[in-house]
């Protein structure tokens, strides 16, 4: 009897929206939150996390002027912060779901 192989676990990341500081230490339209989503699939098995990851001003180096940004490099920018924590509670979120799967049962009258 062969094994099914393991489902890959897919992610998926999302801004919701971002807040910025109009003006803050010479920057304008700084972004000081990122609001996300971050989901995962693994077989018929979701999971998913909400969070909020703030930013401070660095150096004039690290400023991207806030018309030009793209949701990759705001992804980015969160999972360099948050990647592995999100996705570890992502996947255990998963996990549990797989471990817990429910069967029906006969009615018992």
């Amino acid at each position: 009897m062969a094994n099914a192989a393991t489902p890959e676990t897919v992610y998926t990341w999302s801004v919701n929206s971002m807040d910025i500081y109009p003006e803050k230490d010479g920057f304008t339209d700084f972004v000081c939150t990122v609001h996300w989503n971050c989901s995962g699939t693994k077989g018929t098995a979701t999971g998913s996390l909400n969070g909020a990851t703030g930013f401070a001003p660095k150096s004039d180096a690290n400023y991207d002027d806030y018309s030009s940004l793209t949701q990759e490099q705001v992804i980015g920018w969160v999972q360099a912060q948050m990647g592995a924590d999100a996705v570890a509670d992502v996947l255990k979120d998963i996990d549990s779901q797989i471990a817990q799967t429910a069967a029906v049962a006969p009615l018992p009258w």
